[in-house]
């Protein structure tokens, strides 16, 4: 077991953010591509987003609306009985344009459903009103492992799921989510990557997708083809990142710059490999310049207490 459950808890923090800020760069751009433009099928260091990217023109080492999203979730459990409602309110305050973490979030490339669900609870709905049944991608599952502090798994996949259907309705998207905030508890609880399936998620579209994305999959100089350029369904994004994840479970460097540069959604999947293998390896496993040229830290300490906080209730 690697550091204490703080380290651990940091590292999935801060892996998070990393993954987050270096896949932005890249974001919506094919693996190809951004091989040709690093000289490598890995990214090694934060830089400007590249002409044709989904942010560009951007700095290097800026997070995007996924640790928007995270950070203010994570104010949301520090309450001590969170809930869809109080979720959904500190989503409407933290991410409002101005707000504490809304121009991260808004100049971050946020996704269709997640901006449906702010205009939907801003006009007045209620948690999961109106909210699209079939809207199926990795917003809730991006911002799913600070759910992974509870020591007990069952409120970690009930909360994983209900802050999830609070954007996206479909029923695999929730189990996405769900698989990421109990695939970070255990490695969070043990300092070890979990490879089995999570048996609390009875979802059958999640699990074939994680154990299709795990067919051939051999660690090596690149990622295998089919860990390239994946869409963005939850469940696909998920279990892809897991899959990267499980190839280099005790390299984060490895794992996470594999997945930045891994075409499409690379914040996204980027950010959750960050969070899985910073959760088993701890914060002092990641490389000291992606900590140091992180924009957001004083925001991730803060996190990361706070979560440690909830961990000792």
């Amino acid at each position: 077991m690697t550091g204490g459950l703080h380290d651990r808890i940091k590292g999935a923090v801060y892996g998070a953010a990393i993954g987050d800020a270096l896949g932005s760069a890249f974001e919506f751009l094919d693996s190809a591509r951004i091989e040709r433009e690093l000289g490598r099928p890995m990214a090694l260091h934060y830089r400007d987003a590249l002409p044709g990217s989904l942010l560009y023109p951007r700095g290097p080492g800026i997070p995007t609306d996924d640790t928007a999203m995270v950070l203010a979730l994570v104010r949301a459990l520090a309450e001590e009985a969170p809930s869809a409602q109080s979720i959904a309110r500190h989503f409407i305050t933290d991410l409002e344009r101005g707000g504490m973490f809304g121009d991260l979030f808004w100049e971050g490339g946020p996704g269709g459903a997640c901006i449906a669900m702010l205009s939907q609870l801003r006009g007045g709905a209620a948690p999961f009103e109106g909210i699209d049944p079939n809207a199926g991608g990795n917003g809730g599952a991006m911002r799913a492992y600070p759910c992974a502090v509870y020591r007990n798994r069952e409120r970690v996949a009930e909360i994983a799921a209900v802050q999830a259907a609070l954007s996206h309705g479909h029923s695999s998207a929730i189990a996405a989510a769900q698989v990421v905030a109990l695939v970070v508890h255990d490695a969070l609880y043990t300092g070890t990557l979990p490879l089995a399936f999570p048996d609390e998620v009875q979802d059958d579209r999640m699990r074939s997708a994680w154990l299709r994305m795990r067919v051939g999959s051999k660690a090596g100089a690149r990622l295998p083809r089919h860990l390239l350029d994946v869409d963005m369904a939850g469940w696909n994004t998920v279990a892809a990142a897991h899959a990267i994840a499980a190839l280099y479970p005790n390299d984060p460097q490895t794992a996470i710059g594999m997945a930045a540069a891994s075409g499409r959604d690379t914040d996204t999947v980027a950010s959750i490999v960050g969070a899985m293998v910073g959760a088993a390896n701890g914060f002092t496993s990641l490389p000291q310049r992606w900590v140091k040229g992180l924009t957001l830290r004083d925001e991730l300490d803060e996190a990361a207490n706070t979560l440690c906080e909830i961990a000792r209730r």
